[in-house]
């Protein structure tokens, strides 16, 4: 199975305790792979497919949120969610990691895509204020430790 686009899913994790939804802003995430441009070389390279994008709380050790529709092919190199978030301060977080495959064939999730994923390879976070109105922008780079 071939890794495809984003795809709206509609599925979301959502933690008991913190659900930043029901505003306006959106979020505009772009990475590179160890300082280089996202591409399918670079991904392959640091055993990267695909990137999750992860809304945490303000404070170290909250929850996060984040939808299916949020993790994309690693050489995608950016991301843009729909408006969803209110206004706060957060942790935005992206997450680099293989797929998992049984007998060399990704494991696909319910809907197909995202497919079920591996270890986390790399991660990069950042805290940032969102807006009202406004799109949260960030970019990061994904180094496997």
């Amino acid at each position: 199975m071939a890794l495809g686009p984003a795809m709206p899913i509609f599925g979301c994790t959502v933690s008991e305790s913190f659900d930043p939804t029901g505003g306006d802003i959106a979020v505009a995430v772009t990475w590179t792979v160890e300082g280089a441009p996202a591409t399918a070389e670079s991904c392959a390279a640091a055993g990267i497919e695909v990137v999750e994008l992860r809304i945490w709380e303000q404070y170290e050790g909250g929850d996060h949120y984040t939808e299916d529709e949020w993790i994309v092919q690693c050489s995608a190199g950016s991301l843009t969610t729909q408006p969803v978030l209110v206004p706060d301060t957060y942790r935005v977080g992206i997450y680099g990691t293989p797929v998992k495959r049984e007998d060399g064939a990704v494991i696909e999730g319910d809907a197909g895509f995202p497919p079920e994923t591996g270890e986390t390879k790399a991660a990069a976070l950042v805290e940032a204020t969102a807006e009202a109105g406004t799109t949260l922008s960030v970019s990061l780079d994904l180094s496997p430790e």
